[in-house]
């Protein structure tokens, strides 16, 4: 006897005799068992990808597994009950039929176990379709398709065709490519939810993809079946237009989003009855989408790019489709100007820049390399205008014209560019430079702006020769290292590495030097004295290489530097090569006076307003002149009483968790909060989703007040969570980021 012919049908039934049942099995991968040959016993385990789709007296459901389907099939009474996210483990003998592979098994009470519910199902693999019509037989399926849940997109029906009765019996009907008009036949199973959804003329279908003498896709449910509809997108740009800062036919409006994966010239609207009213009509499936307004400016009277503040926070326009529709007319909110008033002119631009220390520090080879201006008038196009050098030596110039009808004033943002030998570009960091065009500046027909009008040429990333070394040159670095030293004294052990967590020795053996102003990047922690040495990143106390006073608890070393090297840069100490002299990310920054040397203290790390966080400030004191060492409530070891001082110092009465500042910030924020006693402290920043993004604090810190800088470069605009945690007090508070 052989089972109804539909998409779910499978192989001969198995006749069950008396009680003939299957050997257990080891669970092997589902790709495993579809690789066996038919009549082999299996056992494998996935999730359900469909509810069970036929009737009382069988039982037919698919499941996957690492991207890859079978379908399930019972011929007997009753059916199993199956629900799609069941995670399920079945032992049956494999079988094709019709083309389609399967598992048949023999008691659906034993060889059918829920081993749990509710799981998430794959998402669907969108197919071409030549994988959908190789998937009509094992031998063909080169892709794994057949069985798994898929997405074929872009199809033409007639809706007449479907049927729109729900109690309607399982049925055939056609769909086509639109690309090509090739043929996509889709099932709809009675015992579905989608039977009886009729979509529009055009529309995508996910299903899962059985054979029947070829290929068909069946859906399970209605959301299955996503329609296309027309959905207008709409811009009044009228009060742009008028302030004469968008210019029809030479700038232009476009609409990147989640539909067109944010490309920026994919999707222009335009203004076909000259209302100022641009629209596009978009056919999209049902769903939710985002977008943003985006500009291209070829008359440069508007800033181009994607529009900012939207609606209040810089965030996207959202929208659900459902239906046709059109979507409100909205004015774009860009930055710009009203130029009712402006003059417009053409345009030059004077640049110069100093490459010199760039060269001294080898960023720049002027026998192989170029430098090169960029901005807003040249769509930051980096390549586009190079440099020559000027009678004085290491000094380029370029002049940059614009075309008519530029606004005066205007203020244009840019920056300079190196160009590589491989032609890549070494950009410079920081804010964008800016040059300012103004109506005093009209000579000879053009309006003329100079980077550098007062003579001072600026120097490539604002990079000086104060910042750097102009000769080879030996550096002096001294370490107080006392708070470490009363830090064993009081309480016998160094703290623990902050970031590894592991413990650090009592016994202060040697100290370690690590970071960019020492060792040209951050090195390893945890070393030992060996390889410090090796590196040349060993600090002694015995009087020699730089240590003038043997065993005075002041740690030395001597740094070599040569010409070009950075005067400016962070390092960090660590007792016995641990990184244990304070926090992740507390650093000592300095620039090398010209004394050439500098002179810290450990864990003195110096915050706005002379207040700082780290493990030792129970033993140094925050000055406006430094850090200086004390002993507890005690005086200075260098004659400072500490008794009375400033309220900077005291110690706090309660916990608090003070409003960030600035709020709203772009990039950075800071955050204070003050401790009445020693404890461990985290501060946790997370989005509105509940998902942490940073974390600011975490370890022991003493009583005192506290100031942590927050730098959300990295971050999208928008609202943001800070927590902290202290003890038994914790606390939550808002702030908004707006880039």
């Amino acid at each position: 006897m052989k089972k109804v012919t539909t998409l779910f049908s499978t192989a001969l039934m198995m006749v069950l005799i008396g009680t003939t049942s299957l050997f257990a099995q080891d669970v092997i991968s589902i790709e495993a068992a579809k690789d066996s040959t038919d009549g082999t016993v299996v056992t494998v385990r996935g999730i359900a990808i469909t509810p069970a789709l036929e009737s009382d007296s069988r039982t037919s459901f698919f499941i996957q597994d690492n991207g890859v389907g079978l379908n399930i099939f019972d011929f007997g009474t009753p059916a199993k009950d199956i629900s799609a996210g069941d995670s399920v483990e079945v032992t049956g003998e494999l079988d094709t039929y019709n083309g389609l592979r399967e598992i048949v098994v023999s008691n659906i009470e034993t060889d059918i176990t829920v081993i749990n519910s509710g799981n998430e199902l794959p998402a669907p693999r969108v197919i071409s379709y030549e994988e959908f019509v190789e998937a009509a037989t094992p031998e063909t399926d080169t892709a794994g398709i057949q069985g798994t849940l898929v997405r074929i997109n872009d199809l033409l029906t007639t809706p007449a065709d479907w049927p729109a009765d729900t109690t309607s019996g399982s049925t055939n009907v056609d769909a086509f490519l639109n690309a090509d008009s090739s043929e996509v036949p889709i099932r709809l199973l009675a015992q579905t939810e989608a039977i009886g959804v009729t979509p529009p003329a055009r529309f995508d279908i996910v299903g899962v993809v059985g054979t029947f003498n070829g290929s068909q896709i069946s859906p399970r449910f209605a959301s299955d079946i996503l329609g296309y509809y027309d959905i207008t997108f709409q811009a009044d740009m009228n009060d742009i237009i008028d302030s004469a800062a968008f210019v029809p036919g030479e700038d232009f409006i476009t609409i990147p989003g989640s539909m067109n994966g944010w490309d920026t010239a994919a999707d222009t609207l335009m203004d076909a009855d000259d209302d100022g009213i641009y629209t596009k009509t978009l056919s999209l499936t049902e769903g939710d989408y985002s977008y943003k307004f985006h500009i291209y400016s070829n008359s440069g009277r508007i800033t181009g790019g994607y529009e900012a503040n939207q609606p209040t926070d810089n965030t996207n326009r959202n929208f659900t489709v459902t239906a046709d529709d059109s979507l409100d007319a909205e004015m774009p909110s860009f930055d710009y100007r009203d130029l009712n008033d402006a003059t417009f002119g053409e345009v030059e631009l004077y640049f110069q820049v100093d490459m010199s220390i760039q060269e001294l520090n080898g960023n720049f080879d002027p026998e192989t390399e170029y430098v090169s201006v960029t901005g807003a008038f040249d769509g930051w196009s980096a390549t586009s205008n190079a440099m020559t050098e000027t009678q004085t030596e290491s000094v380029y110039e370029v002049t940059v014209t614009f075309p008519t009808n530029q606004a005066i004033p205007s203020t244009y943002a840019y920056k300079f560019t190196i160009v590589n030998a491989d032609e890549s570009v070494s950009w410079e960091s920081g804010d964008d430079k800016l040059i300012t065009v103004t109506e005093d500046g009209l000579f000879e027909g053009k309006y003329l702006a100079q980077n550098a009008p007062d003579g001072n040429v600026p120097y490539f990333d604002n990079i000086t020769p104060s910042d750097v070394f102009t000769e080879d040159t030996d550096v002096v670095f001294e370490v107080d290292l006392r708070p470490a030293y009363y830090t064993v004294a009081d309480s016998g052990a160094l703290p623990a590495d902050v970031q590894t967590g592991t413990g650090a020795d009592s016994t202060i053996s040697w100290l370690y030097g690590n970071g960019p102003l020492l060792a040209n990047g951050w090195e390893d922690w945890g070393v030992d004295s060996a390889a410090a040495k090796s590196a040349g990143l060993f600090f002694n106390d015995r009087g020699v290489d730089g240590d003038e006073v043997a065993g005075d608890s002041l740690f030395s070393a001597t740094f070599s530097y040569v010409a070009g090297d950075a005067r400016v840069g962070a390092f960090k100490m660590g007792v016995n090569g641990q990184d244990n002299e304070a926090g992740f990310g507390a650093d000592h920054n300095v620039r090398i006076n010209d004394a050439n040397k500098i002179e810290v203290v450990f864990g003195g790390f110096i915050r706005a307003d002379s207040v700082y966080d780290d493990l030792y400030d129970e033993y140094i004191l925050a000055t406006e002149e430094g850090p200086v060492v004390v002993r507890r409530g005690g005086s200075g070891d260098d004659g400072v009483v500490v008794s009375n001082e400033t309220e900077t110092i005291e110690t706090p009465q309660e916990f608090t968790l003070s409003q960030n500042y600035p709020n709203p910030f772009n990039p950075t924020t800071n955050i204070n909060f003050t401790l009445p006693q020693a404890t461990n402290v985290t501060l946790t920043v997370y989005n509105v989703l509940g998902q942490q993004v940073a974390r600011l604090v975490n370890g022991r810190l003493a009583a005192g007040q506290h100031s942590v800088q927050f730098d959300a470069s990295n971050l999208a605009s928008g609202m943001y969570l800070y927590r902290i945690e202290a003890g038994t007090f914790a606390q939550n508070k808002k702030m908004m980021l707006i880039k």
